[in-house]
């Protein structure tokens, strides 16, 4: 996966469910985040943490546009 570096801070994971929403520091739209998309050294995400990730297409059925992928605390 190959897409645009950005930052963001966690706006809600749920550690039950394995995914969340990141909001961009640019103020663009909210981004889906799952479990599967965090680095090596990260199974979860709190609220509020400082995030860098890669903007990448979803590949979602429902058609949804972008996710966050290879998510890294800052």
């Amino acid at each position: 996966m190959s897409g645009v570096r950005v930052t963001g801070k966690v706006k809600f994971f749920s550690d039950e469910k394995g995914f969340g929403f990141i909001r961009p520091d640019d103020g663009g739209e909210e981004v889906f985040v799952h479990r599967t998309d965090l680095g090596q050294n990260l199974n979860m995400l709190i609220t509020d943490q400082q995030v860098a990730y890669e903007l990448v297409d979803s590949h979602s059925k429902k058609g949804n546009g972008k996710k966050a992928a290879n998510v890294e605390l800052v």
